[in-house]
């Protein structure tokens, strides 16, 4: 854009507004296209349950625009993935307990007046023991639509612009991650 600003400088003239006005119509789509969020937040408890086996439970919540948040309940830690499939891939924890958070951050793009989310964050606390203490960790999931999903990066909760970061990773290198292909970014 600043190139823009530098030769549009140079004109004079009806020809000069032309190229301005033209330029800020150009710019105009971008803003339609630009990434924004929706927020849901879930009593995983109240959700129907879909897997109950002695130690483990899989409970299956409506979340944004019909896909599905799915919640892998254990006695160690809570985890959740989104989609009718759930995860493509298992999520390899840095740590042995952890928790997912109750709300979804979930990012996408406005096309006709809805958004289509591509990317869901949540943030997680993660510790070395049952009692804690915890690390806040916001995880970045690519969404399949609302097919699957899979972990793409991870950011640190403890820095002071850790939710600004997480939603540039949801749309950058989240929005575009290939499951089971591209290697994930952790800990940012």
């Amino acid at each position: 854009m600043g190139r823009t600003r530098a030769w549009v400088g140079m004109l004079r003239g009806p020809l000069a507004v032309l190229v301005i006005g033209l330029t800020t119509a150009i710019g105009g789509t971008d803003s339609a296209r630009a990434a924004d969020s929706a927020y849901t937040t879930h009593d995983y408890e109240a959700c129907p349950l879909t897997i109950d086996e002695d130690a483990y439970q899989v409970r299956r919540c409506e979340g944004f625009g019909g896909i599905a948040v799915n919640w892998h309940n254990e006695d160690d830690g809570a985890v959740v993935d989104f989609g009718a499939n759930g995860s493509v891939d298992d999520v390899p924890y840095a740590l042995p307990f952890v928790f997912a958070g109750k709300t979804v951050e979930w990012r996408g793009a406005t096309r006709t007046g809805a958004l289509v989310p591509y990317a869901a964050i949540v943030r997680y606390d993660m510790g070395r023991s049952i009692g804690g203490p915890f690390e806040p960790v916001l995880m970045i999931f690519h969404l399949d639509g609302r097919t699957g999903s899979c972990l793409a990066a991870s950011v640190d909760g403890r820095r002071a612009n850790a939710n600004t970061r997480a939603r540039r990773i949801a749309d950058t290198f989240a929005r575009t991650f290939r499951c089971g292909a591209d290697t994930r970014r952790a800990r940012e």
